[in-house]
């Protein structure tokens, strides 16, 4: 039944994109990306079709002046490798790169929350908030009320959004989610192989999507504070 209910929140957020290659206009192509963040994926799939000739770093190609290659971008390189096994064109790469970061996160996603819940009557509680929430700012634009919001302007802040968004914020956010998840594991049964793990997490998560090193931080920190609190009593 998990399992289903994630292959559902897949499917919905996906859904545009499939009506969008259906209906388009003979003689023409849809240029699938996701409208917040579009300059963002144009960039990206630059770069993998960069990256298809064999490249392991990548330079910026948008400016007269010369940029030495200096990129080392994770999933442009997988997105690339895609190009060249399968034969599709970079777009369609960066449609399967985000559905699989999709099925990626919300497998790591439930394996958290299931680490943190035991009653099922809750992990469903969180199992329908982790995949099918989208911030509350529509409540105030019932109102007639509209605020540039971290619900529109920012993808990363709710998994719905970013599940339908550019492939490495999904992808970025599972890496973040299994450092979390990993650390709790060691911290239950402490053992070297995790900590490795962790260490390989972050490395990814640095070359990926840097910024999530703040919430990262500020992650930690608040859990150890709250740890201190509950072993100390203060």
């Amino acid at each position: 039944m998990v399992c289903l209910v994630c292959l559902a929140t897949l499917i919905l957020s996906n859904w545009p994109y499939v009506e969008g290659y259906r209906h388009a206009p003979a003689g023409t192509r849809f240029w699938a990306v996701p409208p917040m963040n579009a300059g963002d994926a144009n960039q990206y799939t630059a770069f993998t079709r960069i990256a298809v000739d064999g490249l392991l770093l990548v330079g910026d190609p948008f400016t007269s002046e010369p940029h030495a290659p200096r990129l080392f971008l994770p999933q442009v390189l997988f997105q690339a490798a895609l190009c060249r096994v399968t034969g599709i064109s970079p777009l369609d790469a960066f449609q399967v790169s985000r559905v699989l970061s999709g099925v990626l996160l919300l497998a790591v996603a439930t394996w958290f929350g299931f680490l943190l819940v035991r009653r099922w009557s809750v992990r469903w509680l969180y199992l329908g908030l982790l995949c099918f929430s989208a911030g509350a700012s529509w409540w105030i634009e019932r109102f007639g009320l509209r605020i540039d919001n971290g619900d529109l302007s920012q993808p990363e802040a709710n998994t719905f959004y970013s599940l339908g968004n550019l492939p490495h914020l999904p992808f970025a956010a599972a890496l973040l989610t299994g450092i979390f998840g990993t650390l709790i594991v060691y911290e239950r049964r402490p053992r070297p192989a995790l900590l490795w793990i962790t260490v390989g997490l972050s490395a990814l998560l640095s070359w990926t999507h840097p910024f999530d090193f703040l919430p990262l931080g500020l992650g930690l920190g608040a859990y150890a504070l709250a740890r201190a609190k509950v072993r100390n009593h203060w």
